[in-house]
């Protein structure tokens, strides 16, 4: 089996989930077949180095036609120009790209469709109408869609009018480790972050799906003085309705924007925090609140889209639209040191059901049976 995986996320310089989806993925696929007569080529035209030097059994290709025109192939002629031997094309991220002939499998992963829910959260209307448009030519195109939850499964149904027999879910694994005493590196980058002994935590993108004016409102009633919340994440589209909520709410001293954390130093940040906070509208997984309960902090979450799944019955739910009910919350997190001990019990041993040996090896069956 010829197997042609494209992975050019890979060549940004700051990863956060897809990409990092992308690289376990590649990374498990490829110890799959490492001593099988499966090949694998990674199709990555950014990519300028060898991101998996430890498989000798890989192929790497950047050439090929410039993404733009085979964007133009795939909308007028439903062909991409991928290299003509493969099986399997997997496409693991939203773009118009499907293979150049007749007898490749295309293979795509659609991680969600919050862009269809709220549609008011895309960056310009140009953006909203791309993203429908690749989700659907891949709902359409593909031979098998791959999704990381029931919930954007149910999503991708409804708004397309999918087979279901055609999807399927496939969690994905935890990457990240609990903290190790000898990696002194990984604390090296953790203690670079300047953290107070106590501090809630937020990880993700800073965009209206997050939630984070709901988080700042909340956080703004109890205005704790010996905690602070950290947000971890990069400012994305229209973060200026956060920002300018810190300024208003005067949370400066309360409140630490970390942007981008390395990430060596995130298992120590899960680790050392009093608990992770995720409030949002909508997520695909919601692969923070798996890394949180790996590396043993409790978490406090919304109880919308697919976070259940993730979080099963190892998170406190919350609905994401109640400022009350979360500052609440939040104070019951931190005064209640059993609730906390409770819960991190509860997630170590949910974060043990999601691996990705097991999801490449649900990939690759996938694969096989469209051929």
């Amino acid at each position: 089996m010829k197997i042609v995986l494209e992975v050019n996320p890979l060549a940004l310089a700051q990863k956060t989930g897809v990409p990092y989806f992308i690289e376990a993925l590649a990374e498990s696929l490829l110890h799959k077949t490492q001593n099988t007569s499966d090949e694998i080529t990674l199709w990555a035209p950014d990519l300028d180095w060898d991101p998996f030097p430890q498989f000798a059994h890989k192929k790497l290709c950047r050439g090929g036609i410039p993404r733009e025109g085979r964007a133009l192939l795939w909308r007028y002629f439903a062909s991409g120009g991928v290299p003509r031997d493969a099986n399997i094309y997997h496409l693991p991220f939203l773009a118009p790209i499907a293979p150049f002939h007749e007898k490749t499998r295309l293979v795509t992963t659609i991680y969600d469709l919050a862009f269809m829910h709220f549609p008011d959260i895309a960056p310009s209307p140009a953006v909203f109408l791309d993203q429908i448009e690749c989700s659907a030519l891949q709902a359409a195109q593909s031979d098998h869609v791959l999704t990381i939850s029931q919930a954007t499964k149910n999503d991708i149904i409804a708004a397309f009018g999918t087979d279901e027999n055609r999807i399927s879910v496939i969690y994905p694994g935890v990457q990240i480790e609990a903290p190790k005493a000898e990696n002194q590196a990984a604390k090296t980058a953790f203690h670079a972050l300047k953290l107070p002994p106590r501090y809630v935590l937020c990880v993700g993108t800073w965009e209206p799906r997050k939630n984070l004016p709901l988080l700042l409102r909340a956080w703004a009633k109890l205005r704790p003085r010996d905690v602070k919340l950290a947000l971890c994440g990069v400012r994305g589209w229209k973060y200026q309705n956060a920002e300018a909520l810190l300024d208003e709410l005067q949370l400066h001293d309360s409140v630490l924007p970390l942007g981008y954390v390395p990430r060596e130093a995130m298992p120590h940040l899960y680790a050392n925090a009093q608990f992770l906070v995720l409030p949002a509208l909508y997520e695909g997984f919601g692969l923070p609140v798996v890394e949180a309960m790996k590396c043993g902090c409790p978490v406090l979450c919304s109880n919308t889209s697919s976070l259940p799944e993730a979080a099963g019955e190892a998170a406190w739910l919350l609905s994401p639209r109640d400022v009350g009910l979360w500052a609440d919350s939040l104070q019951k997190m931190l005064n209640d040191s059993s609730l906390r001990d409770e819960l991190r019990a509860k997630g170590f041993e949910q974060a043990q059901k999601f691996s990705w040996d097991e999801a490449a090896r649900q990939t690759l069956e996938i694969y096989r049976a469209l051929l």
